[in-house]
């Protein structure tokens, strides 16, 4: 059985084989709180990409939207992250 690292490492060779920019960080997604919100420069460090490739998978829909808390604090759902990584490594 793979470990939650070795299958990360396999989502990210995937999507580097796809074009994708791979920014490669330290922090993992259980480190954040369980419930919550991300600002950008937080999400930067959980996952493996820029904020250009964050901004475009969520328009196209293949990432979680952000929540709008006001005009100048948008926001991603921890739950929805976490969601999000756990069918990337399943």
């Amino acid at each position: 059985m793979k470990t939650e690292q070795q299958k990360l490492k396999i989502c990210i060779k995937f999507l580097e084989s796809k074009g994708y920019e791979i920014q490669k960080k330290a922090v993992s997604i259980n480190e954040i709180s369980q419930t919550g919100y991300l600002r950008i420069n937080q999400l930067l460090e959980v996952v493996p990409f820029s904020q250009a490739t964050i901004w475009r998978l969520a328009k196209i829909g293949t990432f979680p939207s952000p929540v709008k808390l006001s005009e100048n604090v948008t926001v991603w759902r921890v739950s929805d992250v976490q969601e999000w990584l756990a069918k990337r490594l399943a």
